[in-house]
């Protein structure tokens, strides 16, 4: 009785893999950034634009649907610098890598990097895609069976709320990064995009734009300078911030639709220029 029962689980086990390579692989949103970053991992497929940062490019995701050599490393809590480690371990070296710079003082999630390249299960999962977190059987059912609702960020949220939001915000960009740590941070990223440039990538920052009232805040002054200071290389490129147009945002930070596409507009317009070398 339990031998026919392991044969059973074994046999449904790789029955669900199998589908996994096939019809099931068209899986729906990713919220976590061990299911972002998973994805990116094992899609079998070799971008050649990738978009490192946090979840102020999170809309990006929306445009790397309609492209198969594009994917957008959003990693909402853990931010650029771990998506820039995610790609070097990876060995999916893009031909452009696009990174955010609003937080790359967060720097390297360890954490997440050590359960994504778990020795144990790591080259597992490219043959058992089962094991991936977003492949669980239960919650990849329920993604699949629920319809698809688009969450709307067309506006901001009542006057209170966002006057509350603005003011956390306040505090965020009134404060100058620790300035040891930073370095201890920008150090470390500079080894990993020096290997990527090794290796034929072409690096390019751009900075998000927020709120009007953060844009020249104590932050943001000092990231861009210690940013231009340490990335002086040739290899490296910049998106420089848009100061033509005005953007909104639902809590200071994170861009209402209608600025989004405007952003993508100045963005695509920039990135086209940098790579036929006219800006």
């Amino acid at each position: 009785m339990i031998k026919k029962i392991i044969i059973i689980a074994v046999a449904l086990f790789s029955i669900y893999n199998i589908a996994l390579f096939g019809w099931l692989n068209n899986k729906g949103a990713l919220y976590t950034d061990v299911d972002k970053a998973e994805r990116f991992l094992y899609s079998g497929t070799h971008y050649k634009i990738i978009t490192a940062g946090s979840s102020l490019i999170g809309s990006f995701t929306r445009l790397s649907t309609h492209r198969s050599d594009f994917y957008n490393l959003s990693l909402p809590p853990s931010g650029g610098c771990t998506g820039v480690r995610t790609v070097v371990l990876s060995g999916k070296i893009p031909d452009t890598l696009y990174l955010e710079t609003n937080y790359i003082s967060r720097g390297v999630k360890q954490e997440l990097l050590d359960e994504l390249f778990d020795p144990f299960s790591y080259q597992v999962k490219f043959y058992l895609p089962a094991l991936e977190k977003s492949n669980k059987f239960i919650p990849l059912l329920i993604n699949k069976l629920k319809p698809s609702v688009e969450i709307s960020n067309s506006k901001r949220p009542a006057k209170k709320l966002f006057d509350k939001l603005m003011a956390l915000n306040r505090i965020e960009y009134n404060t100058i990064p620790d300035s040891v740590e930073y370095n201890k941070i920008l150090k470390m990223l500079a080894i990993d995009l020096r290997y990527l440039t090794s290796k034929g990538c072409k690096i390019v920052f751009f900075e998000v734009p927020i709120e009007r009232e953060f844009v020249n805040s104590p932050k943001l002054v000092y990231q861009r300078k210690k940013l231009k200071s340490f990335f002086k290389e040739k290899e490296y490129r910049w998106i420089e911030p848009d100061t033509v147009n005005t953007y909104y945002t639902g809590d200071g930070k994170h861009l209402l639709s209608e600025s989004f596409n405007r952003y993508n507009i100045y963005f695509k317009k920039k990135a086209f220029l940098l790579k036929s070398g006219n800006s």
